[in-house]
């Protein structure tokens, strides 16, 4: 409670003091309290319902942003697996300069149309937060998707230079220089592939698939061989079997170049023989001679050689006869008259 100053406090100055308690309004006209009352009531309703409307709207907007968000989701589903969309994309197509930059304004575009059709600033801020998400998820995916057919394009690039030797092997098989240079290109393939994997050349897995392929490029290299040449695989096969490491392939090419070479030698053989044996008839007097005298000229077949060959005739067929001996009708130079 403040003191009134006494004689001490003379030429001091006074010290103000906070009064105490609050201080209350009092109307000067009856019944003034009471209204200030309800006008206070009134604007605290209003301000009550001010702040449902704004939950209110802020609900719609929220919900208008989800359906727009879905839209874009479904848009970004259809960039990714629809019939256009990137995951389609194997290979180089994958790896095309254009690849990237084509997808994203895609996206960019469509995020940007969805936008626009919401209704107001509160919308757009509600689902560009929402889009600033599914962007980073879609260029993530369509830098993933990237790597692995880079990967894959090179897996395939490998197959395909291993399947190209090969086949050039197999088309010089007794050429040295060019089933060289195949080789050397296929042990680089092999090495970059080993590389790409991160195997060292010299793990189990690297010299079996190494081996497996050199086997390929012997056995292609010998069917060739075998159906132009049969001898000459025989051949082959005899001086490098020890480099086919595949036991059970080594044993069937042996069979194989094995079988072959018989049926050559078999031909060979039958061919001599005949060829030793066989018999022609002179087209002078149609006697036997030697095989391989061709030396007859033409006069020789025609002009004077008519006589020698109805000598021929007469003698083994003989001229006019009254009976064949067989059926009893006549016959004249072996031609049967009935």
């Amino acid at each position: 409670m403040p003191k009134l100053p006494g004689p001490d406090d003379l030429g001091n100055r006074p010290i103000p003091s906070a009064a105490s308690g609050i201080a209350q309004y009092r109307g000067s006209v009856a019944g003034a309290d009471a209204t200030g009352r309800a006008l206070m009531g009134v604007g605290q309703n209003l301000s009550g319902i001010g702040d449902a409307i704004f939950q209110e709207q802020q609900r719609i907007d929220t919900i208008k942003a989800e359906e727009a968000f879905n839209q874009l989701r479904s848009i970004q589903t259809d960039l990714t697996i629809g019939k256009g969309g990137f995951s389609n994309l194997k290979g180089g197509e994958a790896v095309q300069p254009n690849y990237f930059p084509t997808y994203m304004d895609q996206f960019t575009t469509a995020t940007g149309e969805v936008s626009n059709r919401l209704e107001n600033d509160n919308q757009k801020k509600l689902f560009n937060r929402r889009a600033a998400v599914a962007g980073v998820e879609f260029k993530g995916n369509l830098v993933t998707h990237a790597v692995r057919q880079a990967d894959e394009l090179a897996r395939m690039t490998a197959q395909s230079t291993i399947d190209t030797e090969i086949a050039n092997i197999a088309a010089y098989p007794l050429d040295d220089n060019k089933v060289a240079f195949s080789n050397v290109r296929i042990g680089e393939t092999l090495s970059a592939e080993n590389k790409r994997l991160g195997i060292a050349n010299d793990s189990p897995i690297a010299l079996d698939r190494t081996q497996k392929v050199q086997d390929a490029a012997w056995q292609k290299r010998i069917n060739v061989l075998l159906v132009n040449d049969p001898l000459q695989a025989e051949a082959l096969f005899n001086a490098n079997q020890k480099q086919i490491t595949d036991p059970a392939l080594r044993l069937q090419l042996q069979h194989q170049v094995r079988q072959s070479a018989i049926s050559v030698r078999s031909s060979i053989g039958s061919q001599k023989i005949f060829d030793e044996t066989r018999v022609e008839l002179n087209p002078k007097t149609l006697t036997p001679r030697k095989a391989g005298i061709t030396n007859v000229s033409y006069s020789d077949q025609t002009g004077s050689s008519f006589a020698g060959a109805v000598d021929s005739l007469i003698t083994r067929e003989g001229g006019y006869n009254p009976s064949d001996g067989k059926s009893g009708a006549p016959v004249n130079f072996g031609i049967n008259q009935r």
